[in-house]
């Protein structure tokens, strides 16, 4: 039952804030749809995995027992603290550094606990080098082709 209620709770939170996405300024101008297109794909993509997941619920004979303190223990705890790091860190540091910061932190601490060491020399570089140029691209998809400013950050003012 736990996960029922978790899943139409995180289901109206998607309407809330795609309600909220219709209401962003678009300027006559902007051929691209607007800043409120990427927010709208994405709570459009969540709400289609959160419906697939409520007709899987509902088609299960046996639920296992969801207990909601489970999603704060742990390796979820980590992430979920490292997700609202992220977040406070975003504006100060701007998407490209706070974006690669928490790609490295979280990727090389989650190779960690599911391998159980770190990795050889050449692979912590080809993590950490992948995920500084994923930053990278994304910035370059975001600004140059969705024409959506990001945040540079308040040290590079």
């Amino acid at each position: 039952m736990g996960e029922l209620v978790f899943l139409l709770i995180l289901l109206i939170l998607c309407a809330v804030c795609f309600v909220q996405t219709l209401s962003f300024p678009v300027s006559i101008l902007d051929q691209s749809g607007g800043p409120a297109l990427f927010p709208q794909i994405v709570l459009a993509l969540l709400t289609l995995v959160i419906v697939i997941r409520l007709i899987q619920f509902f088609r299960e004979k046996k639920h296992e027992h969801f207990v909601f303190r489970e999603l704060f223990t742990g390796r979820r705890l980590f992430f979920f603290g490292s997700l609202i790091v992220y977040v406070f860190l975003f504006d100060f540091l701007g998407y490209i550094l706070s974006t690669a910061l928490f790609l490295v932190v979280t990727i090389n601490y989650f190779y960690y606990v599911v391998k159980g060491n770190r990795g050889s020399v050449k692979a912590i570089l080809v993590r950490n080098i992948s995920a500084i140029a994923f930053s990278v691209i994304m910035y370059v998809f975001f600004a140059n082709i969705l024409h959506i400013m990001l945040p540079t950050g308040q040290l590079f003012v």
